[in-house]
């Protein structure tokens, strides 16, 4: 249960703005959901087992998305409509 604070603490503390440029099932990483986000300068992976809000369930390559500091929440834009995914570690399910 602490190790999953920690892992939500981290989550939440990200910061990440940029375009999905590829989405997977980590073979190498016990099939852990991943999504790479591309930035101007950077790319990002983005590793969550616990998440609970469908977010990787909707994306999908090309989408926008933008998590600020700090916050739960994740913007994702796709032809111009935005959706908010609130991260969702449903502790209560353990």
């Amino acid at each position: 249960y602490e190790m999953c604070l920690e892992a939500y603490d981290q989550t939440i503390q990200m910061e990440y703005k940029g375009i999905i440029s590829n989405k997977y099932l980590d073979a190498m990483n016990h099939l852990l959901p991943t999504i790479i986000v591309k930035s101007m300068n950077d790319s990002i992976s983005i590793v969550d087992f616990r998440d609970r809000s469908g977010f990787y369930e909707y994306v999908i390559i090309g989408d926008s998305v933008e998590k600020v500091h700090n916050n739960p929440d994740i913007r994702v834009c796709r032809n111009g409509e935005v959706k908010t995914f609130r991260i969702n570690y449903d502790f209560d399910d353990r």
